[in-house]
């Protein structure tokens, strides 16, 4: 593991770096798990012809992943200004190309939740019972889902990039 020698504590305080990608990957953990397991739910229940109960999904988990959303943000903008010697390192090496295609997985997955958080739940909360609805909701969060595994395996492509 890269977690207490790796690319993160290369550089400056190590408890720092430590505790900043401590919150990283525990934040990331749950918004990912949560958003994974959501898709899983959602299919599990449609294939079996349950009701989705998709408006309770997305509101319970809402709070907990725009809390998980903030310290991954947070703690990964945190990361990178310890990391990075300069803003060019971002276009000039293959470790920065790699976390901005990282991020821009990110920035995917955060584009779908708020499009299932500020337009689906509304619509959803008028109109319950819409099978129309509810095949989209399990459609964004599945597609949510794939990006933020993306985002995952292209971590992993980070942190060998680093060793």
């Amino acid at each position: 593991s890269f977690w207490f020698d790796g690319h993160t504590v290369s550089k400056g305080f190590r408890p720092l770096h430590a505790l900043v990608n401590s919150v990283h990957v525990a934040a990331g953990a749950v918004w990912v798990g949560g958003v994974v397991s959501m898709a899983v739910l959602l299919w599990m229940r449609s294939r079996r012809g349950e009701p989705l109960r998709g408006v309770e999904m997305v509101l319970r988990f809402s709070k907990i992943a725009t809390i998980a959303l903030a310290a991954v943000l947070a703690a990964g903008t945190a990361m990178a200004f310890l990391i990075l010697d300069s803003l060019s390192e971002l276009t000039g090496t293959e470790w920065g190309k790699i976390l901005l295609l990282k991020s821009a997985a990110v920035g995917l997955a955060i584009i779908g939740g708020a499009y299932n958080h500020f337009r689906l739940l509304p619509a959803l909360e008028a109109d319950p019972d819409s099978p129309e609805l509810h095949t989209e909701l399990r459609s964004t969060v599945t597609a949510e889902a794939i990006v933020l595994v993306f985002a995952v395996t292209v971590t992993a492509w980070l942190v060998a990039a680093a060793s």
